[in-house]
């Protein structure tokens, strides 16, 4: 069942797949996703996402640790830089 009004408004709650890999993670989100009547927000047509990415070498992606606006433990947020750091 999809999230409910009005957090299925905010783009911030979301429910969704936690897995070990990335590709664990779209095989599981192609077979839970999908338009639901319920849910006035959810995609149509189905979303399918691929079975394998490219590479993201040379991307540049943001990081923040608290959105700016969010209370967040500073050693996670430390972590958190750190792990960022480590893979740029």
């Amino acid at each position: 069942m999809p999230q409910g009004t009005p957090f299925n408004l905010d783009q911030y709650c979301h429910v969704g797949p936690l897995a070990r890999t990335v590709a664990d993670c779209s095989l599981f989100e192609n077979a839970i996703a999908g338009p639901h009547p319920a849910d006035i927000v959810s995609l149509r047509p189905k979303l399918e996402l691929p079975a394998t990415f490219g590479d993201i070498k040379g991307w540049k992606i943001a990081f923040s640790p608290d959105l700016g606006a969010y209370e967040v433990d500073t050693e996670v947020a430390e972590n958190s830089r750190a792990a960022a750091e480590a893979t740029s």
